[in-house]
């Protein structure tokens, strides 16, 4: 009889190998999956925080502002919101004031009568050494201008009261600049300063400009002696100003000019040059209006200003126009600026910017040199697939940008709806290159310099990563908010881009939108991409990506997200266009027509189906305005003659040609009921003229300058403009 095998385990008992159940591998790859699925949640987790930590750093350097003070809060030496919203109001009930207009003349009283009251208060004082502060009245004929620059207006005359309380104690004065003719060229600002006699006691200016409506009025262009910028950055409650912006105006990416140019170019001073950016979109547009003034922006500027102005004005070191510059030749250099978070502004020297920087490149290739020495072969590689990647995902995350953004106009009835640089910035001297200092610095000496230098040991990820995180802090706090700002201020200028109205192709503002988006982006993730590898979570993150790209494609696509809305909408203009043209010697035939046109890109469908007077658009509606040329727009005949006279209509009369050795011709022209006019003049066909009106000698013979072939000349002198020239 058999005995059956025991089956206790006693300690001297043999065992059977024991088979592993046909599952184990599926519970393996179950809690590689489980794994994958927490570290891809970790990572959309992580994302979600850097974002939303980047728009906290946006809100309170840009968005968050000071309380209004009442006149009672701010008292007789302190600047009052309360009572400078007073002023815009005043101003923009007056409704569009262009030079030449009655509105105008309007609103120059009301300045001249709150100036005369000040003066009755306190009286005039006079120095030898003074400080311009300055800002224009006028508008463009479509906009109330609250913001460009009522705005303006309203924060000097507060400021004027303001310091004449305090000027007794003063040693050098202050002027209050309200000139007119600022958007008909810098008129007002070059009759001042190359005419008036106080301009030669002139020693520093300050300009007040806005390209929007409100928000916080930053320093876009200082110097180029750095001794105002340095005081503004010591005595400022809330300074606010980045040399991004300068670097941006002196490249010619924004398209304008102030009066700021006038006194640094024409007179040789330096300064500083502020602007209202927010809402740039309403920029010369009707919706240029009290309402969309943010709550605090006065404020802001206002206490800026004053605790500035206070400064200089009592300084006994206000340094003088040619020594500023002999300063600049001997030691002096021009400033880089930027503010912390709108609390603070650090403020050096190019000179010194070139040292830190060179110093910084040298030391991070010295860690890589040595990271590389250290790690030998296997450290190359790894380094060379990290560039490689990093390349990739540049690459990728802008090509995919830039092919969404070239679709979008297929899809939304407007383009524009939604609304190694350290090395080269370097060379160039460019100011803002100091972001890629900050860029680079932390990241790799956070880690690079604690696990290739300081440690033979590899340290666990979680320090690894909990360490890079900590470098990446430093530059999402000084450039997260400076990026969005910079988005939004490409937007508003690809709003009112377009010169030629249909010149610039539909996609090209949305590629350069999306490629600074991308390329942002990739700066803040790039540092983190090799642990999202690791991490084996990249199907997650590419899974949610995909989600929200597809949901923001569908708001789109369904209309739920409109491209513009009532207060930001794109500006269209409407001018009826009489042409006038003939030959010597034949009779005038005048076409009269309606043109609109708009310098935002985009088809005018829409706003033509609303409007239903027999529009028709297309790119053969090609209108030359001699300054600029309509490649895209919309005409119609209708009701073209009512309220039109042919009396009206401006005429030009050739009274004589004559040919000897030069050909001579005398033109007359009347501009009948214009009062304000412009005439171009061919210099490509006419060698020289002179220009008379109503007898007076306008322009002299001799040396004129032109612009692509055409010498300009425009007349907005109300009802003093010449009739007859």
């Amino acid at each position: 009889m058999r005995k059956r095998p025991e089956t206790s385990s006693s300690s001297g008992s043999q065992r059977r190998p024991i088979k592993q159940p046909s599952n184990a591998n599926s519970t393996t790859s179950l809690s590689s999956s489980m794994k994958s699925i927490r570290s891809g949640s970790v990572w959309i987790i992580l994302s979600t925080v850097i974002i939303y930590s980047c728009y906290s750093v946006h809100y309170y350097q840009f968005e968050n502002l000071p309380s209004p003070l009442t006149a009672d809060q701010a008292g007789k030496r302190g600047f009052s919101e309360f009572q400078a919203i007073k002023h815009v109001k005043a101003l923009t009930d007056f409704g569009p004031h262009p030079v030449g207009s009655d509105s105008l003349d309007l609103a120059l009283q009301y300045v001249l009568a709150e100036v005369e009251n000040m003066k009755e208060k306190r009286g005039e004082n006079s120095a030898d050494n003074t400080i311009l502060v300055s800002s224009h009245i006028d508008t463009v004929f479509s906009t109330g201008g609250a913001g460009d620059c009522s705005s303006c207006v309203a924060v000097m005359l507060e400021l004027a009261r303001g310091i004449s309380q305090r000027a007794h104690g003063f040693k050098n004065g202050v002027i209050f600049l309200f000139n007119t003719g600022e958007e008909e060229g810098l008129s007002g600002a070059h009759s001042f300063i190359t005419q008036h006699p106080w301009s030669k006691t002139i020693r520093l200016a300050v300009d007040l400009e806005a390209m929007g409506v409100g928000g916080k009025s930053g320093i876009f262009q200082a110097g180029p002696h750095p001794w105002a910028i340095e005081n503004f950055a010591s005595a400022a409650k809330y300074p606010s100003g980045n040399i991004i912006a300068q670097d941006l105006f002196s490249a010619g990416v924004i398209k304008s000019a102030t009066d700021f140019q006038v006194y640094k170019d024409v007179a040789g001073l330096s300064g500083l040059d502020f602007a209202f950016t927010d809402n740039g979109a309403v920029y010369h547009t009707k919706n240029d209006k009290l309402d969309l003034l943010k709550s605090g922006s006065l404020q802001h500027v206002g206490e800026n200003m004053l605790a500035f102005l206070l400064r200089i004005a009592s300084s006994p070191h206000l340094p003088k126009g040619k020594d500023m510059d002999r300063e600049l030749k001997t030691g002096h250099d021009t400033a880089i600026f930027f503010d912390i978070l709108g609390t603070y502004m650090i403020v050096y020297s190019q000179r010194f910017a070139s040292m830190l920087h060179n110093s910084v490149i040298l030391q991070s290739l010295l860690i890589w040199a040595a990271s590389l020495f250290m790690g030998g072969s296997s450290a190359i590689i790894s380094l060379g697939l990290s560039c490689l990647s990093a390349i990739l995902m540049m690459l990728f995350s802008i090509s995919f940008s830039a092919f969404v953004a070239f679709i979008l106009p297929q899809i939304s009835p407007s383009p524009v709806p939604y609304v190694a640089k350290s090395i080269a910035g370097n060379y160039y001297k460019i100011g803002s290159s100091y972001l890629a200092v900050f860029w680079l610095v932390p990241p790799a000496f956070a880690y690079g310099l604690l696990e290739a230098t300081l440690t033979p040991a590899r340290l666990p990820k979680p320090l690894k990563l909990a360490t890079l995180l900590m470098g990446l802090a430093s530059p999402i706090l000084i450039s997260s908010g400076t990026f969005i700002r910079l988005a939004g201020t490409i937007i508003g200028m690809a709003v009112r881009f377009d010169r030629n109205p249909g010149g610039t192709p539909e996609w090209l503002w949305n590629v350069i939108i999306s490629t600074f988006i991308a390329v942002c982006i990739c700066l803040t993730f790039i540092y983190i991409l090799s642990y999202v590898h690791i991490s084996g979570a990249k199907l997650s993150i590419i899974l949610a990506i995909s989600i929200l790209f597809g949901l923001s494609l569908t708001l789109v696509l369904s209309g739920f997200t409109q491209p513009f809305t009532e207060d930001t909408a794109r500006a269209v203009n409407v001018v009826h266009v009489v042409d006038a043209s003939g030959r010597y010697g034949e009779k005038q035939d005048p076409l009269s027509y309606i043109s609109l046109f708009s310098n935002t890109p985009g088809k005018l469908e829409k706003e033509v189906e609303q409007i239903k007077e027999g529009f028709k658009c297309g790119e053969d509606k090609v209108v030359d305005f001699v300054a600029f040329s309509v490649n895209y727009g919309c005409w119609t005949h209708d009701d073209t003659e009512s309220g039109w006279s042919e009396s009206d209509i401006p005429t030009l009369h050739v009274d004589s040609d004559t040919r000897g050795e030069e050909r001579l011709t005398r033109v007359s022209i009347d501009t009948k009921s214009s009062t304000r006019w412009s005439l171009a003049i061919n210099t490509q066909e006419i060698e020289d003229f002179v220009l008379k009106g109503n007898s007076d000698e306008l322009i002299p013979y001799g040396n004129k300058t032109s612009v692509d072939g055409w010498h300009h000349i425009q007349f907005s002198g109300g009802k003093e403009s010449p009739e007859e020239v």
